[in-house]
């Protein structure tokens, strides 16, 4: 299969960063195929084991993206919950951790993150951290998300109320004869900046105007397609181009169906479905932002 642009670039940019820190943080929004990604960093670096964990509705379709790849490695793909349940002899070499943000309690870890910590330290496996909002309440959530991996920024501090030392503007709260210490007031310019060496980000506009450089010429491109062309590929590549032009001035509904015509002719169009996922989902948020106006 063919990555976009703009996951290429990544793929390289992620691929050298895992390798040189063992430890790696798309922060990718929603609808811009960091799963894909993801698994294209880990056939990059030479992975021969990967180990995906996320939510439970996402497994079926990581794994359908893994077996359209078809890459060099083994994958199994589980949900948080499950995570006790994988196979011993499974030792993967890297550990790929979707909706990462929510490892990120704090003061103290969840379960989920504390286990997460075992079994890398039992494996020596370097980590990809996956999520669209990193740190949706603080940026105190980032300690936890990390403090897995053995190579990660923080390591040398010893828990996160040491880290907080550091990084974090403590607040007393009253209740009634109690006190409490509020920790939620984090840096946020430090721990990015710190965090910045490790992270790649990418946005769903950043997305949009990188293919906006292709479909200039994409509608007059699709007409003479179709009068000179009776090739597939090329009709199905014209269409999805159409489709890009389409989705980038708005004309939501028109590239949904260039998209599923694209797909029609080639189904295996991995871009293609991505956008077309996009496209619907970019007319649904319209429609319903039409519907709270009118009421």
């Amino acid at each position: 299969m063919k990555f976009r642009d703009y996951q290429e670039k990544i793929i390289g940019q992620g691929s050298v960063i895992l390798g040189k820190y063992g430890l790696l943080y798309l922060s990718m929004e929603v609808r811009t195929g960091k799963t894909l990604t993801s698994l294209g960093i880990c056939e990059k670096i030479g992975a021969e084991r990967v180990l995906f964990l996320t939510k439970k509705k996402a497994i079926s379709s990581i794994e359908d993206d893994y077996k359209m790849m078809s890459p060099s490695f083994e994958l199994q793909v589980i949900n948080y919950e499950s995570a006790h349940k994988i196979n011993l002899g499974f030792c993967p070499d890297i550990v790929i951790a979707d909706e990462s943000h929510s490892l990120g309690a704090f003061p103290k870890p969840s379960s989920r993150a504390k286990r997460l910590k075992a079994d890398l330290k039992t494996w020596k496996s370097k980590l990809i951290l996956m999520s669209g909002t990193p740190t949706p309440e603080s940026f105190s959530q980032m300690y936890h998300q990390v403090y897995g991996c053995v190579t990660n920024p923080f390591s040398e501090y010893k828990n996160f109320y040491r880290w907080s030392d550091d990084y974090v503007n403590k607040k007393q709260i009253h209740y009634g004869y109690k006190v409490a210490t509020d920790y939620s007031h984090a840096n946020n310019n430090k721990v990015i900046e710190v965090m910045s060496p490790y992270t790649i980000s990418f946005t769903q506009k950043e997305m949009i105007d990188s293919a906006r450089t292709k479909c200039s010429e994409a509608e007059s491109y699709y007409i003479n397609s179709e009068l000179l062309t009776e090739n597939k590929n090329e009709k199905a590549e014209s269409l999805y181009n159409l489709g890009n032009a389409q989705i980038l001035s708005q004309n939501l509904e028109e590239s949904i169906k260039s998209y599923k015509q694209s797909l029609r002719l080639v189904p295996e169009n991995m871009n293609a479905k991505y956008n077309l996922a996009l496209a619907q989902y970019l007319l649904n948020k319209k429609q319903e932002n039409q519907k709270e106006l009118s009421n």
